[in-house]
């Protein structure tokens, strides 16, 4: 194409074999619409990126987190594989400078519309699988959403068995926890705490830890377990 998109190239540090691939990618329906000849739009291959995606994003859940039931691995899977995520990478990567847009579009500001730049890049992760393979597609879209990642796992406090255990029972309006510390063992400086989980005023798990905060992780992980949140 241009050096213009030299640079976009570089930002996803791909080079692309099939060149008609990366031009389909970056062309908007509207563009295709306004032209006499015939050309493809990239909406094909957004349908397929989003797939590419999707597997890509699951996987790296599935494996991250190994005891993690199927409704927290979507939870996360969503959170990344959604419109504004992928817009949010649209920007990032600055791809309204490089999409091939219809002038009804252009005028009314596609190259700042959160479905135009989602769906671009969608189109450009099945463009890149299409042109290597699984292995390299994944590496890249780890590469490129690293941050999103990191963002979602800790607002999400994937390992914050606490929180976890909190949003479980207000789904179930019947139970009610309450951490209750029962002992405490050893010097100041290496002391060890014991919690009792307690579900509805009965104790429902225990938890030991070299803090209280450990202490109630333990324990609301073994109430997990129990409930059959967490498998192993």
């Amino acid at each position: 194409m241009t050096r213009k998109t030299d640079r976009l190239l570089e930002k996803i540090n791909y080079k692309f074999n099939n060149q008609t691939l990366f031009e389909t990618a970056l062309t908007h329906s509207s563009f295709v619409n306004e032209q006499e000849y015939e050309l493809s739009s990239n909406e094909r291959l957004e349908f397929l990126g989003d797939a590419v995606l999707g597997m890509i994003i699951a996987e790296y859940f599935f494996q991250k987190y190994k005891n993690l039931r199927e409704g927290y691995l979507s939870k996360y899977r969503s959170k990344i594989v959604s419109e504004n995520s992928l817009f949010y990478i649209g920007k990032d990567l600055q791809l309204g400078e490089y999409i091939r847009l219809g002038q009804g579009e252009e005028r009314s500001g596609g190259r700042e519309k959160t479905s135009i730049l989602s769906d671009c890049v969608e189109a450009l992760i099945g463009a890149i699988y299409l042109d290597s393979n699984y292995e390299n597609t994944r590496s890249i879209v780890l590469e490129l959403f690293s941050a999103m990642l990191d963002k979602v796992e800790k607002e999400g406090n994937i390992s914050n068995y606490k929180s976890a255990l909190q949003e479980y029972c207000q789904k179930r309006r019947s139970f009610n926890i309450d951490y209750v510390l029962t002992d405490q063992i050893g010097p100041d400086n290496d002391k060890s705490f014991f919690i009792d989980l307690r579900v509805n005023g009965k104790t429902f798990s225990k938890g030991i830890g070299k803090s209280k905060k450990k202490a109630e992780q333990n324990a609301a992980y073994l109430a997990l377990k129990k409930f059959g949140e967490i498998v192993e």
